[in-house]
């Protein structure tokens, strides 16, 4: 009987709940990768390097390209690896940087 009230009680609270918290709007969530460095694990330094200089560029360039749009639809991303940004400093331009800085 016990166990029965427990779950009884359980359902009832959540009736409430249901009842009394609005439903909101839906919401958009945006997941992007994980990107870290397990360096040297599956390539050279080379290959490394041209990976981060790829992806770096790729996102500095969404940005740009959205960059007009309303801002819950302009693209944002953190270039979280100081190695990463210490590659893009020394095998980019000057430009480039700027580019970097101001995003």
């Amino acid at each position: 009987m016990r166990l029965f009230c427990s779950k009884l009680s359980f359902v009832s609270v959540i009736a409430i709940l249901l009842l009394v918290v609005p439903i909101t709007a839906q919401k958009r969530i945006y997941i992007s990768p994980d990107d870290h460095t397990d360096y040297y694990w599956t390539a050279d330094e080379a290959t490394y390097r041209q990976s981060f200089l790829t992806m770096i560029d790729y996102y500095l360039n969404q940005m740009d390209e959205t960059a007009g749009n309303p801002s819950d639809q302009q693209m944002r991303w953190n270039c979280d690896g100081s190695l990463w940004m210490w590659e893009y400093e020394r095998n980019r331009t000057p430009r480039s940087l700027r580019m970097m800085s101001r995003s």
